[in-house]
């Protein structure tokens, strides 16, 4: 019915056929469709979160945003549980709707489950982890460390992301060598290999 009342619009359903009940469904509205692929900026966040009412399960959420920086919604799907299998779905129907650039960089959190499903529907995409959840699991190490950090994840430039690693390597050497052994092109502004603009956190997505 979607697909009929507007044009170009991408919908997707899955049912459990031994019992013949919902599993998963997706949305991409047309007008969506045809304003990314004429203007979008090559970068999808993408993140997730749980129903609480009645019926449970897990909202999925792609979204990019415009040249004001505002969030421009790409999809919307739903599942029974959030994981690797539902994750790789809904991502299989927003390639369907939305191919899958050359310069494709798609941001999420550090869960493993989505990790696995972009570098299976995605495997030329870059893959960048949201610097606010990162900046949350390392509260620990005290401020200065923090702030260290976000002035070289956030620095437009080489060489200003260079000084601040500097000095966070001399004041917390294992939040150093941890955060290296991540993948600095994930985390830095400066150093990702596609354009990365501002999408620095999965927060624009839910």
């Amino acid at each position: 019915m979607l697909e009929q009342t507007i044009p170009d619009s991408v919908t997707a359903l899955k049912t459990n056929l031994a019992n013949d009940k919902f599993e998963s469904a997706f949305y991409a509205l047309g007008p969506a469709i045809r304003g990314y692929r004429d203007y979008g900026r090559h970068v999808i966040v993408v993140d997730g979160t749980f129903l609480t009412g009645k019926y449970r399960g897990i909202v999925f959420v792609a979204v990019t945003q415009d040249s004001n920086k505002q969030v421009y919604p790409l999809a919307v799907g739903v599942g029974h549980v959030e994981n690797e299998d539902t994750w790789t779905w809904f991502l299989r129907q927003l390639e369907n709707a939305y191919g899958s650039p050359d310069d494709l960089l798609i941001v999420s959190d550090g869960a493993k489950s989505i990790q696995n499903a972009i570098k299976t529907v995605f495997p030329s995409a870059k893959h960048g982890l949201c610097i606010v959840h990162m900046i949350r699991n390392m509260r620990s190490a005290g401020e200065t460390v923090v702030q260290l950090f976000k002035d070289a994840a956030y620095a437009f430039d080489l060489d200003e992301c260079y000084a601040k690693l500097a000095l966070l390597q001399q004041a917390a050497p294992n939040t150093y060598t941890h955060i290296m052994n991540i993948g600095i092109k994930r985390w830095s502004r400066s150093y990702c290999p596609v354009s990365r603009y501002h999408y620095t956190s999965t927060e624009t997505a839910i």
